[in-house]
């Protein structure tokens, strides 16, 4: 009798397990993907361009966490190939906003387009890329994935929000295409691993 219920309450405990420790567990796939605290070692050289994938306004806080560390950045939410002359790294601010997009008078396709000229010229010039993402769920609609699925795989380094990343979207993406991704809890904590990327 004493066997029969120590078998009752044991198998419960093992299907958990079995759970947790299947290829599909969102557990695993957070562990197989390359989540960091910070870069053991820089990746990135100053001088930065600050541009959006989007024009979140998130792009503005990256911008100040820039200024107080003080690496030399220009500003660009809207930065073309020709501003990129004699820029080490390009950080990408990813978030799409409609009203920004309505208020600066740009489409979904136009930004798309000058995501992957972007893209494209960091490629060819050997200038590093940064994802950075910090809008959280509430900002995850299609278009911000889709502009992740574009830019994560041509980038060197992501940070992101566990929130941000809350169904394993970002993560598996890092995974997938074998990039470092750092997730903070809070926009507060960006600093430390933005830092660790060039110093």
């Amino acid at each position: 009798m004493i066997f029969r219920i120590r078998t009752l309450l044991i198998l419960p405990v093992l299907a958990i397990l079995l759970y947790l420790f299947s290829t599909n567990s969102p557990l695993i796939r957070n562990v197989n993907a390359h989540v960091i605290p910070t870069l053991p070692r820089p990746i990135a050289k100053e001088t930065i361009l600050v541009t959006s994938a989007g024009q979140s306004t998130d792009t503005y806080i990256i911008k100040d966490i820039s200024n107080k560390l003080m690496i030399h950045n220009f500003f660009m939410p809207q930065a073309e190939n020709e501003d990129l002359e004699n820029i080490n790294t390009i950080v990408f601010v990813i978030g799409y906003s409609p009203l920004s997009e309505k208020v600066n008078q740009l489409s979904l396709e136009t930004e798309l387009i000058r995501i992957e000229s972007l893209l494209n010229y960091a490629s060819m010039n050997d200038v590093t890329v940064i994802s950075v993402f910090i809008g959280g769920k509430q900002r995850r609609a299609s278009e911000t994935d889709e502009m992740l699925e574009n830019i994560i795989p041509n980038s060197h380094y992501i940070i992101s929000t566990f929130e941000g990343d809350f169904d394993h979207f970002i993560s598996e993406l890092a995974r997938q295409n074998d990039i470092p991704l750092t997730l903070v809890e809070n926009i507060t904590d960006v600093s430390e691993p933005f830092a660790s990327a060039f110093r």
